[in-house]
């Protein structure tokens, strides 16, 4: 079985990169021949030398593929048309409502594959049901072993070390509930916690954060845009005093450093407005960490009570702060995206803080949960299954459509 990828965003430190990165480790666990097309091989530091290679090795052969498989962000799909072979494309949107041009774009496709219940769901207003499969993303998790120790320990610029470190690992922006979290931080705790909330975002969002900083110590500006007017004063009459303790890095890390940040962490916090699927969240569990995330979009799949923290979803609306995808388009302007619920954000996030080693107890149980869900040789298996139809000439997707997840 020959596949020829086609993915363009294959290097580099981004959670749809890494994605990729495990959709090639998936096919190649189940003996998948693979063509990488779509990105010009460089090695840009980020990604483990060994798996580079690998990569390399994809671009070396010239075969004919029985599949062009296309893993394009917001369904920016192309084929070569002396190829052939059936023509698969993966996406992911994270609104409730997908652009118009969605449906064009599917229509280039054979069929389309998405890689959560939530995108199946609104897909359907893009593709026929016939033509779109539910294939979730896959994680090594011999990688993400918490019994490999890690010597990464986080403290500040004076190397002050905390009890315990928050965390959000994203490309800043309201559309990961940045704004959110800021809030409830300020307003559970302050300088006279050991405790840091440890921010590990984008270049992007280093010019936003600063000013989100600043309407938080100033108690107005667009920071508080998404509270009431009493959450608003409660967060104010805590931030007179002196913030907690906030760090964070903008610049661009490794994969072995996240992979450090992310073990040396007690908490993972995702109150996310949108997700086609969530790797932050699925890495964390992996290596047992606490997770608190939104349960809405895609995040649905994952965030269970008996395994994790999750956030109530008050709703769907418009988000005014929540208007670029990659800077050049404007598709996210006048989507509607989940509604965390910031008073059970903060809740959560004080409840984990004051039964630490209960948390930790529950966070085992979503290590099995991903090794039983979303392990690269589970997915593999399930992405080999619905290639074998395909060749078989059973083009309808309908045994590949949503499943529930087995929970611990």
């Amino acid at each position: 079985m020959r596949v020829a990828v086609i993915a363009p965003l294959i290097f580099g430190s981004s959670g749809y990169a890494r994605a990729g990165r495990d959709i090639l480790l998936a096919l190649e666990s189940q003996g998948v021949e693979i063509r990488l097309l779509g990105a010009q091989p460089h090695y840009d530091g980020v990604i483990h030398s060994e798996t580079y290679d690998r990569i390399l090795s994809y671009y070396s052969v010239t075969w004919k593929p029985d599949i062009q498989f296309n893993l394009a962000p917001q369904c920016y799909f192309s084929f070569d048309s002396d190829l052939g072979g059936h023509k698969i494309g993966m996406s992911m949107f994270e609104s409730l409502n997908n652009p118009a041009r969605f449906t064009s774009a599917c229509a280039l496709c054979d069929e389309v594959w998405v890689p959560s219940t939530f995108c199946f769901q609104t897909f359907l207003a893009n593709c026929p049901s016939d033509k779109l499969a539910y294939l979730p993303l896959g994680l090594d998790t011999s990688l993400y072993d918490p019994q490999i120790p890690s010597d990464v320990i986080i403290t500040d610029a004076w190397g002050i070390e905390y009890d315990f470190v928050f965390c959000i690992i994203c490309g800043y922006s309201a559309r990961k509930g940045t704004d959110l979290l800021l809030l409830a931080y300020a307003e559970m705790f302050d300088a006279t916690d050991n405790v840091a909330l440890l921010i590990k975002g984008d270049r992007h969002g280093g010019r936003l954060f600063p000013k989100d900083v600043d309407d938080l110590l100033k108690g107005e500006g667009e920071v508080f845009n998404a509270l009431s007017s009493e959450q608003r004063d409660r967060v104010v009459s805590k931030t007179r005093k002196d913030l907690p303790h906030i760090l964070y890095y903008f610049e661009e890390l490794t994969d072995t450093d996240i992979l450090g940040i992310q073990k040396a962490i007690d908490c993972l916090v995702f109150p996310s407005r949108g997700e086609g699927f969530g790797l932050p969240p699925l890495e964390s569990f992996a290596l047992e960490t606490p997770v608190i995330a939104t349960k809405g979009t895609a995040l649905s799949d994952l965030m269970y009570s008996e395994h994790s923290f999750p956030i109530n979803n008050k709703g769907f609306c418009v988000e005014p702060r929540c208007d670029w995808i990659t800077g050049a388009t404007k598709e996210y302007v006048g989507a509607l995206f989940a509604d965390p619920d910031y008073d059970d954000l903060c809740r959560t996030m004080r409840w984990v803080y004051d039964h630490k080693e209960e948390a930790k107890e529950k966070a085992k149980l979503a290590r099995t949960f991903a090794d039983k869900n979303f392990s690269v040789e589970v997915v593999g298996r399930r992405i080999k299954d619905r290639l074998t139809q395909i060749l078989d000439g059973k083009l309808s997707t309908e045994d590949f459509w949503p499943y529930a997840p087995q929970k611990t």
